[in-house]
């Protein structure tokens, strides 16, 4: 029935009904007022209850008056002393929970990180109502941002012995910070209700540890380069406490952290979607499009990574070479970590997770900084890695998101060669470019991916064409497709018109030298030298007739970006020169070179490729993030 306006009930049909029967009309008791409302119920039932006492269970029902009755009915049975306030009601409706959101507001007053994650992670795991741990922080904010000063928490309506608690809050951060933080409890609050957008338990889980300072932003930190030290202090001081925990612990937040990727499929798509819709809105290229898209069979591949990680055996600890001296030492080296390891990247959400697993599995803390492409979904994914972190008792801070966009930070994070001890950028030519000029720590990289299949004169036709379409079309905007397919002059007639025709099915554009121009016809585009030297990341593929084995690696030696090359073969001998003098990160025989990858290696995951001959080379995955000392073992020994 429509809501009964006064100018609805001078409608004829309203006037016709009240004459044919009693009509009786019940207003809806507004919003504002159900806190009253509760009051006056209340009171019928013998229960006094103050007005925010009201309040937590209007919040609780959200305008369902029966649920309202429910819980009066309930809390009658209980015979609570009046008067009831929100402080009791609240004790009493989690008296059955081993975790106590009071227990969280202390952890927030205390500005004690790791407690208030692990608090506030194990009432989830309980089945707390998110409304009433809600209510406990919003409670706490308030009486913080209604401290101009620190002094004034003499008038605060606390007992006096909680009162040091709030002091020492109010001088961590002024009152228009825990202003701010009690808006975003609001936009909670809407959440919850339907009314607004947002996963409840992830952004209360953030303003938290914003509470607690773990969230870094402008608005907490003067300037960027305080901001950019604090980050550092607090990764180098999360190393260190890395390198004291148990291969259990560290295998526990793995494990934590590929459940809560599952569990959080939906909220990553969300994310997700909205770096893609502003991706196309910003009009960038559809390589780059493709590199930041996430799918579920995407989230379950990062998931399944993470795991192989936590099962893989842990470096860190692990004596090798272990010999005798003349003097009667025992020298020999111990598996470290490297310690802080700095990464920067571009569109690839995949980076987050794998760099996240790798460091933690190998004891280095980790600074990241994603692209503004990928800025949703990298908080998302934050929240999975904080939750594994949580639950692994490891600290909070092992895992650090670089919380802004502004360029210069970049340029900041290459100079914290204090706090540092290796940058690792993925990406395009010019982020990677601008690293390695601008670090003032080792860099771990690769510039191009410019990867070569050659069909040998003594290949297995069928095979080559299954492998060679594999290199190039199971994905383009990735570093290790081929762009430069070679063919020995041999089997060029037979094998270009063999696979070329699945190359036009995919839409794969083919640019040539003049001798597959002249097999395959006008129609193939001529290429140019800088086709040899195209990493083109899209539907495009420079094909090369060549003479010899020779002339094949001469070229890749010359074009190509050593990162990955591969030959098709059934010649033992070539093979094994191929192999021996193709100077690549990785080289293979008879394989698409897509299996150059770190999960298809067994690393699990990998945080990167490098096409370096120092530190690492190829797939980078634990060994490569770690280093060795020298360790040396007496029984009182001294040097004559």
């Amino acid at each position: 029935m429509p809501k009964l306006d006064l100018a609805t009930q001078k409608t004829v049909w309203f006037t016709t009904l009240s004459q044919a029967a009693t009509t009786v009309i019940f207003w809806p008791v507004p919003l504002r007022d159900l806190p009253r409302w509760i009051e006056h119920r209340g009171r019928a039932v013998g229960l006094q209850l103050d007005p925010d006492a009201a309040k937590l269970i209007a919040d609780r029902v959200e305008g369902n008056l029966l649920a309202a009755k429910q819980e009066l009915d309930k809390l009658s049975l209980l015979d609570l002393p009046n008067p009831i306030s929100a402080v009791s009601l609240l004790t009493t409706i989690m008296d059955q929970s081993r975790f106590n959101p009071f227990d969280l507001g202390d952890a927030l007053l205390a500005g004690d990180r790791a407690r208030a994650a692990h608090l506030l992670a194990r009432l989830r795991e309980e089945g707390a109502e998110v409304i009433l741990i809600l209510w406990v922080l919003s409670r706490e904010l308030r009486l913080l941002a209604s401290l101009d000063d620190p002094a004034a928490v003499e008038r605060l309506p606390v007992p006096k012995g909680r009162k040091p608690l709030y002091a020492r809050a109010a001088r961590r951060a002024p009152s228009a910070h825990w202003l701010k933080l009690l808006g975003r409890c609001a936009q909670i609050d809407r959440s919850i209700k339907g009314v607004a957008q947002g996963e409840p338990w992830q952004m209360l889980d953030r303003v938290m540890l914003a509470a607690c300072g773990i969230e870094l932003t402008m608005n907490t930190y003067k300037t960027l380069e305080e901001l950019m030290t604090q980050l550092g202090q607090a990764a180098r001081q999360a190393a260190r406490q890395l390198a004291r925990v148990t291969t259990a612990d560290k295998n526990r937040a793995l494990l934590a952290i590929a459940e809560a990727l599952r569990a959080s499929t939906p909220a990553l798509m969300a994310a997700n979607a909205v770096d893609v819709a502003n991706a196309h809105a910003r009009g960038l290229d559809a390589a780059m499009i493709d590199r930041l898209m996430l799918s579920p069979q995407g989230i379950e591949q990062m998931a399944e990574g993470v795991r192989q990680v936590a099962n893989l055996p842990d470096p860190i600890g692990e004596i090798t070479d272990m010999v005798f001296r003349p003097t009667g030492i025992q020298v020999g080296h111990m598996r470290v970590p490297l310690g802080v390891v700095g990464i920067i990247y571009e569109s690839r959400p995949n980076v987050t997770i794998d760099a996240a697993a790798l460091c933690l599995k190998s004891g280095n803390a980790t600074i990241l900084r994603g692209g503004s492409e990928v800025a949703a979904t990298n908080v998302a994914l934050a929240d999975c890695i904080r939750r594994g972190l949580v639950a692994g008792d490891l600290p909070v801070d092992a895992v650090q998101i670089v919380p802004t966009q502004d360029r210069a930070a970049v340029t900041l994070m290459l100079g914290l060669y204090q706090f540092i001890d290796v940058m690792i950028p993925r990406g395009g030519k010019g982020l990677v470019e601008l690293v390695t000029h601008q670090a003032k720590m080792p860099v771990i990289k690769h510039l191009d991916g410019v990867c070569h299949v050659f069909v040998d004169e003594a290949a297995a036709l069928d095979k080559a064409v299954a492998v060679a379409v594999n290199a190039k079309t199971h994905r383009y905007g990735v570093c290790n497709a081929m762009e430069t397919l070679l063919v020995h002059a041999a089997v060029a007639a037979q094998f270009l018109p063999m696979i070329a025709p699945h190359y036009f099915e995919k839409g794969v554009e083919l640019r040539g030298c003049p001798r597959t121009q002249a097999i395959l016809g006008a129609t193939i585009k001529a290429a140019t030298v800088d086709d040899w030297y195209a990493e083109y990341l899209g539907p495009i593929l420079a094909v090369r007739v060549v003479d010899t084995l020779d002339e094949a690696i001469n070229h890749i030696e010359t074009y190509g970006s050593h990162h990955t090359d591969a030959i098709m073969t059934e010649h033992f001998s070539t093979a094994r020169r191929f192999l021996r003098e193709v100077d690549s990160a990785s080289v293979m025989v008879n394989a698409s070179t897509r299996f150059a990858d770190g999960f298809e290696y067994g690393l699990g995951a990998e945080i990167g490729i490098s096409t370096d001959k120092i530190h690492a080379r190829g797939p980078v995955g634990l060994q490569g993030l770690t280093s060795n000392k020298y360790i040396v073992l007496g029984d009182g020994h001294i040097r004559v």
